[in-house]
C-alpha cells in the first residue's frame, strides 16, 4: 500500500473502507518510525469525515489504534487480527431487588444468558464501547421472556458503568435510567444508550453495569443489558 497516495487521494473516505483495507491501512501506519506514525495519524484525522462517521465504532477504533498493545497492531498488519462487530450481553433476574449487578464474576457463557465469562473480554479481545441496550421483559422463565423497552420502576432508578474499576460513563454521579429510555422513537434501536465518547476496554479488564431502583421491579421481571461496540478479534 502506498500510504501517502491513500491519504493524499482527494477521495479518501475512511468511513467507506473495507474492513481488509483498514487493517492494511493500520499495519501501513504502525510499520512507520514513531515520528512518521504520528504524522501520517494526524494527517488521516484532518481529512474530511462525513456526518455518518462520527457514530461508526470501528472508525473510533481507529481512532485509537495507537493506544492498543504493539502485539494486537502487529496482529492487524499481519491479518492474524480483524476489527469486527461486537455485542456482548448478559440476561438477569431482576424480580423483588432493589439492586442488581448485570455483569459478574461468577457469570458464564450460556445460550441465553450471555456470552462473556467472570466479568471479562477474552485475550486479544479490544473492545471499543459505543453504546449500551438495556431492555426489559416478564415472564416465569428467561426463555419466554419478550424484551422490550424498560418499565417506569426500572426507568425511575439509576446506574453506573465501571470498565478496570473506574467509571465509564461519568466520573462522579450515578446516571439516570431515563437514559435507556427509547419509548415512541423510531429513529434509534430500542433501549439504546448511545456514548458520546466511546470507551476503549482492553481485553481482560473487568466489567461492572450495576442497576439500583427505588422500588423493585415486578415479579418475574428479567433485564438484558447488551454493550454494543467494535472489537479486535481473531480471524
Amino acid at each position: 500500500m502506498d500510504l501517502n497516495k491513500v491519504l493524499d487521494s482527494e477521495d479518501f473516505d475512511l468511513g467507506t473502507l473495507s474492513v481488509e483495507t483498514t487493517n492494511e491501512l493500520l499495519g501501513a501506519i504502525n510499520a512507520l518510525s514513531p515520528d512518521r506514525k504520528a504524522m501520517a495519524m494526524k494527517k488521516m484525522w484532518n481529512k474530511r469525515v462525513p456526518v455518518a462517521l462520527k457514530q461508526n465504532s470501528r472508525t473510533e477504533l481507529l481512532r485509537k489504534a495507537a493506544m492498543l498493545p504493539a502485539d494486537i497492531q502487529k496482529g492487524l498488519m499481519d491479518k492474524r487480527l480483524q476489527m469486527v462487530d461486537s455485542e456482548f450481553y448478559f440476561v438477569k433476574s431482576a424480580a423483588g431487588f432493589k439492586t442488581v449487578k448485570m455483569i459478574t464474576d461468577s457469570d458464564n457463557k450460556a445460550a441465553g444468558l450471555g456470552n462473556v465469562s467472570k466479568q471479562k473480554l477474552e485475550k486479544d479481545n479490544h473492545f471499543l464501547l459505543s453504546g449500551v441496550v438495556l431492555l426489559a421483559g416478564i415472564a416465569p422463565l428467561k426463555e419466554d421472556v419478550t424484551f422490550d423497552v424498560i418499565p417506569h420502576e426500572i426507568r425511575n432508578g439509576d446506574f453506573e458503568l465501571k470498565i478496570n474499576g473506574g467509571k465509564a460513563i461519568t466520573p462522579a454521579a450515578r446516571v439516570s435510567s431515563e437514559a435507556f429510555d427509547t419509548g415512541g422513537r423510531t429513529d434509534i434501536r430500542k433501549g439504546l444508550f448511545r456514548l458520546e465518547n466511546p470507551k476503549l476496554v482492553e481485553a481482560e479488564q473487568g466489567l461492572e453495569f450495576n442497576l439500583d431502583f427505588a422500588v423493585a421491579p415486578a415479579a418475574n421481571t428479567w433485564l438484558k443489558a447488551i454493550l454494543v461496540g467494535s472489537s479486535v478479534a481473531p480471524y
